[in-house]
């Protein structure tokens, strides 16, 4: 994908679905993020993008859609207090998040979703799951 497509695709994102996922980051961190993932892939600097604490997505699509190529994303959280975290709608935060996937048409492969604890995960996992790194955002 070109840094153009990339950029155009987050553009997008920003401004019909940013607010409409729930989450914590302001518009002004997901336009600085922009411009790191869309400067990285104009610099030819390749990996993966990942996250830890995803909660709806909010911020880990504005990640997920700077992928270019063969790249991938990684979406790492508890997920396990659903209980507390719904939605208007009752949707737990690992069913919005899935539903978001599906709305914003980011598709995830099995190892880039991890439901876990980020202090049990090992740097060799993440590898594993989606090879090397570039961008790497903790929430």
């Amino acid at each position: 994908m070109t840094d153009f497509k990339i950029e155009n695709n987050i553009d997008r994102y920003l401004r019909f679905n940013f607010y409409r996922t729930e989450g914590y980051m302001s518009r002004l961190d997901g336009l600085v993020f922009r411009e790191l993932v869309a400067g990285q892939t104009k610099r030819g600097i390749k990996g993966s993008l990942a996250e830890i604490g995803v909660h709806y997505g909010r911020s880990f699509f504005l990640l997920a859609l700077g992928r270019s190529g063969s790249e991938k994303s990684l979406a790492v959280d508890l997920f396990e207090d659903d209980a507390l975290h719904t939605n208007p709608q009752g949707i737990g935060r690992l069913g919005g998040f899935m539903r978001n996937c599906h709305r914003y048409r980011v598709g995830l492969s099995e190892d880039e979703i991890l439901q876990g604890s980020s202090l049990e995960i090992s740097a060799e996992e993440i590898v594993r799951r989606v090879g090397k790194v570039r961008f790497f955002s903790i929430d």
